[in-house]
């Protein structure tokens, strides 16, 4: 069982309309042995504008997952601001006793329609 989850980003400012790879990785804390949950899944927040880009989407469980995240949904939502913040959240055996949720932040700098007034 799965009850250790870790979220790796290749870095953690991005230009808009930027895609990348996140890494997922499930591990036993009391051993750090590698775990495959029964179930895992993702979702992306647009913490900034509150609007889900992703709602909750299933992944093939493994003892670590590739997380592809599109140039569109690193889309700025207000041009008018210079950042946006994001969250990455991910979880193993959602809604089961087992469950584990873990969460990472990123940023979107917006370099097309940004105008300083």
């Amino acid at each position: 069982m799965a009850d250790q989850l870790e979220i790796r980003l290749p870095k953690t400012v991005y230009n808009e309309r930027t895609a990348f790879t996140a890494t997922a990785i499930f591990k036993t804390r009391a051993t750090q042995a590698d775990s495959t949950p029964t179930t895992a899944e993702y979702k992306l927040f647009n913490m900034s504008s509150g609007e889900t880009i992703k709602d909750w989407t299933s992944l093939t469980p493994a003892a670590s997952i590739s997380i592809s995240v599109s140039a569109i949904d690193n889309k700025i939502k207000a041009d008018y601001k210079p950042t946006e913040r994001m969250a990455l959240l991910v979880s193993a055996d959602r809604g089961l006793s087992t469950e584990v949720l873990q969460e990472i932040h990123y940023r979107l700098m917006n370099v097309g329609g940004f105008t300083e007034s």
